[in-house]
């Protein structure tokens, strides 16, 4: 074999080393890219899921909320009136006693 031929190989197998490199480096490349767009996406999943997940619980906390002001509201309604009631008839059983006593029963 030639030295020239040697040569000749030597480029040969030179030139498709080189390839082999490109194609390591493009798929390095490709990788890379590939795992950011991953990255990305998830993130935005999270931070949408995140979001959902706070949102549902405003909504039910701010629900559990107006249930306990309706309820504390609705005991304070029963409470005036049971006020009022007693008032009533305290002022009604003194009005009577005025009444007996001006009277002189």
């Amino acid at each position: 074999m030639s030295l020239e031929r040697l040569y000749e190989i030597l480029r040969k197998v030179d030139s498709k080393v080189d390839e082999v490199y490109k194609l390591r480096d493009s798929s390095d490349a490709e990788i890379t890219r590939l795992i950011n767009e991953v990255k990305v996406k998830v993130q935005g999943e999270v931070e949408e899921y995140i979001k959902r997940i706070i949102n549902e619980y405003r909504e039910n906390r701010s629900r559990e909320i107006e249930d306990e002001v309706r309820k504390y509201s609705e005991q304070l309604r029963k409470e005036v009136e049971e006020f009022r009631r007693r008032v009533n008839n305290a002022i009604d059983k003194t009005v009577d006693e005025v009444v007996k006593a001006l009277i002189g029963e």
